[in-house]
């Protein structure tokens, strides 16, 4: 008898881990239901993914769909649907699995308006990494309720990869930076979002050595300011694009705007990506993907702590820079002979997170699962 799956997405980061596992899931006999809310569906169609409606109303999808098992993304809003998702599961005695992105704001995904960092935890947790595991287990999540899956898209950005040649990345470049002069370097500057989850967090910390021009204490204005700056007193100027996030406007850093050869704002952001010869960002998530490509990447932070959110820069293939003289020095090497030279990051970030969402999916179906 086939399971039904109700799959629910709020947001760009969980979309990326939970859209991959429709079409196997579906390939393993499911019947799956996959609702997206309104504010996610454009990047969904963006990335060739189809969703089955909106997910704004969990009570009414669950009475309409009866699943078997609800995977459910987390997101940056404290009152948004995916912890009523989780919450209307409970109530229906249906059980639920949370798909990790990463492993920022841990204990914020689930706090919603209360002080307790679990207080709309799933049934079960699908994590990408050990790291993340460990941040859960000490906010008191069961650990023999947590499963490390890894993560469905970077399988998919590893096909990317194998995907492209010179001739395709030759074509990007001319369709997506049309002013970049024959030898000159392309340098793509990812942006981010204000975090809803934790709003101080998107600000610059006292006593960090990037301040900008002292306008704007929000963080990646402070640290634009900063690359900006340090490529203009390069001797060989590199072609800057900016990249925005998915919940940026297309006016965001306008006062920046006229030291910026080009900014780019909505549908897939790796065909950007694949024809840069330089990637920098902070802790944004597209920062891992631009390594999963095998292209050079720089983040600079304000404060070191902050490497531990993202797994390459944990790892140490993607550098930090965290002083103004820490990323003049990068930024010499890396638009230099030395830039060429990429550490893979196939060890810290393995394939096959489809399969093993599968096999958690197939886990927890089984009747002895719920009262595990």
């Amino acid at each position: 008898m086939s399971s039904r799956i109700l799959l629910h997405v709020e947001d760009p980061g969980a979309a990326n881990v939970v859209a991959p596992l429709v079409v196997p899931l579906r390939e393993a006999g499911h019947h799956v239901t996959f609702l997206a809310d309104s504010s996610v569906a454009e990047f969904l169609t963006a990335r060739g993914y189809q969703h089955d409606g909106p997910g704004d109303e969990p009570a009414h999808a669950l009475d309409s769909v009866v699943p078997d098992l609800v995977l459910a993304g987390t997101s940056e809003n404290s009152e948004g649907s995916s912890l009523a998702m989780i919450e209307a599961a409970r109530a229906r005695a249906i059980p639920s699995v949370a798909a990790i992105d990463m492993l920022a704001n841990a204990d914020r995904r689930f706090r919603g308006l209360s002080d307790d960092p679990l207080h709309h935890a799933p049934d079960w947790l699908a994590v990408p990494d050990s790291p993340t595991a460990k941040v859960y287990e000490r906010l008191g999540f069961r650990p023999d309720r947590i499963t490390i899956c890894g993560h469905p898209h970077y399988d998919i950005v590893r096909a990317r990869r194998r995907a492209m040649d010179d001739e395709t990345t030759a074509l990007f470049r001319a369709r997506l930076a049309p002013g970049l002069k024959p030898g000159q370097p392309l340098v793509v500057f990812l942006a981010e979002a204000v975090s809803r989850l934790n709003p101080l967090a998107s600000r610059i910390a006292p006593g960090s050595d990037f301040v900008g021009s002292g306008t704007s204490d929000d963080r990646t204005t402070v640290i634009l300011e900063a690359v900006l700056d340090t490529l203009e007193g390069m001797e060989a100027r590199p072609h800057f694009v900016l990249r925005l996030h998915p919940k940026n406007q297309a006016g965001d850093y306008g006062a920046l705007r006229d030291r910026i050869d080009a900014v780019s704002h909505g549908g897939d952001p790796l065909d950007l990506i694949t024809c840069a010869d330089l990637v920098i960002g902070m802790t944004t998530f597209l920062l891992v993907e631009a390594c999963l490509l095998e292209k050079p990447t720089l983040s600079v932070l304000p404060d070191i702590k902050e490497a531990a959110w993202l797994p390459t820069t944990a790892g140490g293939a993607t550098p930090v820079a965290t002083t103004g003289e820490d990323l003049k020095r990068m930024l010499l090497s890396f638009l230099g002979s030395a830039g060429k030279t990429v550490e893979r990051c196939d060890e810290l970030l393995p394939s096959g997170a489809t399969q093993r969402y599968l096999g958690l999916v197939a886990h927890l179906l089984r009747p002895e699962a719920a009262t595990a």
